[in-house]
Order: structure tokens, then sequence, then C-alpha cells
């Protein structure tokens, strides 16, 4: 769990994008000769497109995202969560990147 405002936001104030795609930037070691695979789950449009850029700069990041619902209930968070519970290995285990929308009733 990375909490990007509090790592980036002095050096980009008011730019949660930034703070996000940072963090994400953060993770990859463009010397390890791996494939990364990186699962971001959130409601924020902002981490779903930093996310996104960090698959777009290289190949070798299987980025897998989950995007929950913002400003849900608790009542709706709750389905997301066990949906995601659920379906996480699969998640985990694809071999492409992958995006989840989930929707106001918990389901993708």
């Amino acid at each position: 769990i990375i909490y990007a405002k509090e790592k980036f936001s002095s050096f980009f104030p008011s730019d949660s994008l930034q703070w996000k795609l940072q963090s994400f930037v953060g993770l990859y070691d463009p010397m390890a000769r791996t494939v990364y695979n990186v699962i971001a789950i959130g409601d924020s449009r902002d981490e779903m497109l930093a996310a996104r850029r960090l698959g777009e700069m290289n190949p070798g990041i299987l980025v897998k995202r989950v995007h929950f619902k913002a400003k849900s209930s608790f009542s709706e968070l709750m389905q997301e969560l066990l949906l995601l519970r659920g379906m996480l290995r699969t998640l985990a285990e694809a071999h492409t990147s992958q995006k989840m929308e989930m929707n106001s009733g918990g389901a993708p």
C-alpha cells in the first residue's frame, strides 16, 4: 500500500495524477529482467490513469486496474470488496493487463 499524497504532494502540489504516477514509477526497476505484476485498486480516476501510464511505459509490466465506484456507500464498498476477494487470484495470475470497472451494484 502506497500513500502517494504523503510522498509526493510537496513536489507536485495539487496534482494528484503526478503523485500517483510517481508512486507507480518508483516501483519499477528498469534494470531488473522480470515481469512486474501491479494491481491498482481504488476509486480515483487519477489512480487508474497513472497505473495505465505505468503499463504503457514498459510492456514488461502487467497492470491490473480495479476501479471502484467513487463515493460509494459502505454497503456498496463491501459488495465491491467481496467481489474482488473472489476474483483476486484470477486477476493476479492473468498474463495480460486487465481493467475491472465496478458499478454501483458492486459488479464489474
